[in-house]
């Protein structure tokens, strides 16, 4: 699009209006998908004591890593692991 959308949306005064675009074709590829794999993991433990490729705690490190980029970003400083919970908390709360 020429345009972005949320511009477009901002500055018409056309109800049902378009946005000028190009369009070009894309053709997908097959490639594994990572999701269904690690669900058929996570069943395969369960039903057959299969060992996780990627046990909860690496979500709660992920997501750590996560709240901690966020918090950098919301104090413009660097920020060291643990984060401070309390101060995250706070922040999160006032960008809703």
């Amino acid at each position: 699009m020429k345009t972005s959308e949320r511009e477009y949306n901002l500055t018409s005064k056309k109800f049902f209006g378009s946005i000028d675009s190009t369009y070009s074709e894309i053709v997908p590829y097959e490639v594994e998908d990572d999701h269904i794999i690690i669900l058929q993991n996570f069943t395969n433990a369960i039903l057959n004591g299969e060992e996780l490729i990627a046990p909860g705690v690496e979500g709660i490190n992920g997501l750590t890593i996560s709240n901690a980029i966020h918090l950098s970003d919301w104090l413009g400083e660097t920020v060291t692991l643990p984060i401070d919970k309390e101060k995250f908390y706070e922040i999160l709360k006032s960008k809703f």
